[in-house]
């Protein structure tokens, strides 16, 4: 005789796991906590609030457009603010780890673990510490570039190893990994490069996408990449007279997927090679708005605090809003979301400084 299993009370179960709602528009996503960086461009991602904890992010772009030097700007802010946080290193990036201050000779600054992998049975066991750590944050630099176990490829022939076989191995660890994050607030930042998808049928173009299959595109919260199609020369990060050196590249960083804000804004961003994420430039873009920095010429007004003062040139400029910048950023995260939505509007801004 079948045993009848009793009815669970709906209203335990629904209590049980039930989700934090919030009491408005205004009022922060109750299920998700959130770390501020301080990075402008980044914060912007989700209206201000920051980093969203027990995430996976998907940062993907074009080779040599920043991924990682952007991820370890992140890094570098996390620490700074008494953070930890693991660097898994499967593409080398040694000279810009040394270059942006997280390690030199003796080894890897307080708080930042800087850990190597190449093989899927290498990256695991490594995610799995992360998870039991008292770290933060992991950047996965990056997941196309994990290897399959050569042996076993080998012995079944390179020629029988299917590239989908990659991709179901993907899969797998995100959703494991995306359930094992939510449960213990911690983010894991995958980096990926942009793969050209080529048109095989009646009426489809090729396209610039991100590989990964489609759980690269499912399991992150947050999908952007940087899109950095100018340049940013010396004189504009503040080295007066040296002319037009390249220093970096202006852009934009754009969100495919966000939870957290509307997607597909243009967000003005700079990034400054060797240096990371450059903060400067994206105050000089939230200041015209905000009408505190007024071009005048060859000049800039600046108007900060109730004080006036009257700056020479981009290097000039760039040398103020350094000296000032904790006044300028307390400024922007109070007027976060009007500028957010003038960005949404006009398309990334009118770049009245930066061009």
């Amino acid at each position: 005789m079948a045993t009848v299993m009793p009815k669970a009370d709906s209203s335990d179960i629904f209590n049980k796991y039930r989700a934090s709602l919030g009491a408005g528009e205004d009022e922060e996503d109750k299920n998700t906590k959130f770390i501020r960086t301080g990075l402008i461009p980044f914060d912007l991602l989700t209206m201000g609030k920051g980093l969203p904890l027990g995430r996976i992010i998907h940062c993907w772009g074009h080779s040599g457009d920043g991924k990682t030097t952007l991820a370890l700007s992140i890094i570098r802010s996390l620490i700074a603010n008494g953070r930890k946080a693991v660097f898994l290193e499967v593409e080398p990036s040694d000279k810009l780890v040394y270059d942006m201050g997280l390690a030199n000779k003796d080894g890897p600054k307080p708080g930042f673990t800087w850990v190597t992998g190449d093989f899927w049975d290498e990256v695991q066991p490594i995610c799995d510490a992360f998870i039991n750590s008292d770290a933060d944050f992991l950047v996965l630099d990056s997941l196309q570039a994990i290897n399959s176990d050569p042996k076993k490829i080998m012995e079944s022939g390179i020629e029988a190893h299917s590239i989908g076989v990659d991709a179901r191995i993907q899969s797998v660890f995100l959703r494991l990994y995306h359930a094992l994050l939510k449960r213990t607030d911690k983010t894991m930042m995958i980096l990926a490069q942009a793969r050209t998808k080529i048109a095989i049928g009646y009426g489809e173009t090729t396209e610039d996408g991100s590989g990964g299959g489609n759980a690269l595109a499912h399991y992150p919260s947050l999908r952007f990449m940087f899109l950095g199609d100018r340049q940013l020369l010396s004189e504009d990060i503040g080295n007066k007279g040296s002319g037009k050196q390249i220093a970096g590249k202006k852009g934009w960083l754009v969100a495919e997927k966000d939870r957290y804000a509307p997607p597909k804004t243009r967000i003005p961003a700079s990034i400054i090679f060797g240096k990371g994420l450059s903060n400067i430039e994206a105050i000089k873009e939230y200041a015209v708005w905000k009408g505190i920095v007024q071009p005048k010429g060859a000049h800039f007004g600046v108007t900060l605090n109730g004080e006036e003062s009257t700056v020479a040139g981009r290097a000039g400029l760039y040398q103020y809003i350094r000296e000032n910048q904790k006044a300028f950023m307390e400024d922007f995260y109070s007027n976060v979301k009007g500028y957010y939505e003038y960005l949404q509007k006009s398309n990334g801004g009118a770049l009245k400084v930066s061009d």
